[in-house]
């Protein structure tokens, strides 16, 4: 089923939580978590730069955990956690 407004345009899919978590977990030194919610530069940027040194890496971490962490279309992560 697609997500379509009264206006029969696609809405933008709140993507999740768990999924950005893992992919900034075992891969956030390449950006790949950036990519998965749609942030292409700066999920290029993280891949040319290491995460940023790491740094970059550490607070994108932090800012999923803390669930601040927002798409390209500026729509927080789905937060439905099963496992905590």
């Amino acid at each position: 089923m697609e997500n379509l407004n009264y206006e029969g345009l696609k809405l933008p899919q709140k993507k999740s939580f768990q999924t950005t978590l893992l992919l900034c977990f075992f891969l956030g030194h390449f950006g790949v978590h950036r990519f998965y919610v749609g942030k292409i530069w700066t999920g290029l940027l993280m891949l040319l730069t290491g995460g940023g040194l790491g740094i970059w890496y550490i607070i994108d971490m932090v800012t999923i955990i803390l669930g601040k962490f927002k798409t390209k279309q500026k729509i927080h992560l789905n937060q439905k956690l099963a496992l905590l």
